[in-house]
């Protein structure tokens, strides 16, 4: 009974040796298992901080100003449109400011200040060193060209019904004339008449006329008579305002195709003179091609 007892007691002290050394190898399997998964972590953590490194060392090379722990580096450069008042600002006084730059734009805007204009001066033709601005400016305002010796004919023989008007020391305007027996009549023309046009309006041209129809008549003129563009409706209007009749007109007179009116100015005369006046009216008459340039 006693030996079979002991043989039992072996084999429980067998079976529980045997369990315990399963126990323990399984320990230690468990136990290995969890080292290399540390280990694993471990190694995964190192290389991801000398990932990290890098990146923060590059990044620092390209912009040193941006901290690397703001996740949102140009937050401060971008609006938040979600906030009704981003800077803070009072919201009474950016309305009222708002109000009154709305005021500003309902208001008219100022007048221009007046251009200060220079006073037009007249005056005779003098010499030969008031060609040169008497020519510029009839070649650049009238479609009609003039040789130099048509500026001579006029010029050198009545200097004295040419007529210059300057501001600020510019020639502005000019009228040249003659005068000279026509059949029986002593007759002035007006051959060529300019203002430059940012002095047109001003009765320039009327005061250029005016002198120079006035010296004819101190010299014994009996009419005036000039040409013009029937299409030149300034022109036409200025010699009527001063007195002047259309008297005949001439089609195609000048080199562009145009035709023109002969417009006559008649001076008071006598009965026989008035009479021996409309029979040259009638009769009519060539002088040249005149042309004026005075709107």
């Amino acid at each position: 009974m006693a030996s079979v007892c002991s043989s039992k007691d072996c084999r429980g002290v067998e079976d529980a040796n045997r369990a315990s050394s399963c126990h323990r190898q399984m320990l230690s399997s468990v136990e290995a298992v969890c080292v290399d998964s540390l280990d694993r972590l471990a190694e995964a953590s190192m290389a991801s901080h000398s990932t990290l490194s890098l990146t923060c060392g590059s990044s620092a090379s390209v912009d040193t100003s941006v901290p690397i722990s703001d996740p949102n580096p140009h937050a401060a450069a971008t609006a938040d449109f979600s906030d009704p008042n981003p800077h803070g600002a009072n919201p009474d006084l950016v309305t009222e400011v708002v109000n009154s730059n709305a005021g500003d734009l309902e208001k008219p805007p100022p007048p221009p200040l007046p251009v200060k204009i220079s006073p037009v001066e007249y005056r005779q033709y003098r010499d030969e060193r008031d060609l040169p601005l008497i020519m510029k400016i009839i070649d650049e305002e009238l479609s009609e060209p003039y040789s130099i010796f048509t500026y001579r004919y006029f010029i050198n023989q009545w200097p004295q019904l040419c007529y210059m008007a300057f501001s600020g020391g510019q020639c502005i305007g000019t009228v040249v004339c003659k005068l000279d027996q026509h059949r029986e009549m002593y007759r002035g023309y007006i051959a060529m008449l300019v203002v430059i046009k940012p002095f047109r309006g001003r009765g320039i041209a009327s005061e250029l006329v005016k002198r120079s129809i006035e010296t004819m008549r101190l010299q014994g003129s009996d009419e005036v008579a000039l040409e013009a563009e029937v299409t030149n409706k300034a022109a036409l209007a200025l010699y009527e305002n001063l007195g002047f009749i259309k008297a005949k007109r001439l089609h195609r007179y000048y080199l562009n195709g145009v035709d023109a009116f002969r417009l006559k100015l008649l001076f008071p005369y006598s009965g026989a003179q008035q009479q021996q006046q409309q029979a040259a009216i009638q009769y009519g008459g060539e002088d040249g091609g005149g042309q004026s340039a005075c709107a």
